[in-house]
């Protein structure tokens, strides 16, 4: 089949969509590397979380995946999210601006509030339109995260619940953290998208609403 692709000159696109090491993701790995071996106009998109992807790119017969060309995308573009909003809702471009924004560019974020308010009818984000958002995002998507997280990172987070924002002198000041160990906890959580830098030395939430599911997970715990 490849070898036909390659006489017509057809790329072949994959996508795989919530990717993990599994006994079905590792085989089909392997055929991807042999399709790259043998020249084929092949390319491969993964969605998932970063620590999944981390993983798989750190198997034994899977590092060629670290070696291979790679684009990594980080959060939407804000002007895009903005644009879509204003021809699928034919708003404002002020109202779509503030839409966007309430994403913070997480594209499962602006996937759902445009879902929500377009079944509601209306673009107000009112506390109803927040519930049902914190409702879906906290059980789909920031429950997962939240389960891969260390002890300490989800501590870290913790002490952001009041401001969403952090500075590292008061991260030592907790006693939670060294001065040392302050830049590889961050990093992780920044490299998993779930932290941002700011402004010098202070971190804050890149992900929207999750000081609201940080206060949840401190009452309920």
């Amino acid at each position: 089949q490849l070898e036909y692709l390659k006489k017509k000159q057809i790329k072949l696109l994959i996508t795989i969509d919530e990717a993990v090491s599994n006994v079905s993701t590792r085989p089909f790995m392997l055929a991807f590397q042999r399709f790259l071996r043998e020249n084929g106009d092949v390319y491969l998109v993964m969605a998932g979380l970063p620590r999944n992807i981390a993983y798989l790119q750190n198997q034994k017969t899977l590092t060629f995946l670290h070696r291979s060309p790679k684009v990594n995308l980080a959060t939407l573009y804000m002007p895009s999210i903005a644009c879509r909003y204003q021809e699928i809702f034919k708003t404002t471009e002020g109202k779509a601006v503030e839409l966007a924004k309430f994403t913070k560019g997480y594209a499962f974020g602006f996937q759902l509030l445009g879902s929500v308010l377009f079944k509601r009818g209306k673009l107000d984000i009112n506390q109803d339109v927040l519930d049902e958002f914190d409702q879906i995002m906290f059980a789909r998507s920031y429950s997962v995260i939240w389960k891969e997280l260390s002890p300490k990172q989800k501590a870290l987070l913790r002490l952001m619940e009041s401001n969403g924002t952090i500075a590292n002198d008061a991260i030592i000041a907790s006693g939670l953290m060294t001065k040392n160990e302050i830049s590889v906890y961050q990093n992780r959580l920044i490299n998993e998208g779930v932290l941002e830098r700011v402004d010098r030395g202070v971190i804050g939430f890149a992900l929207p609403r999750f000081e609201a599911f940080i206060s949840q997970v401190n009452k309920f715990s």
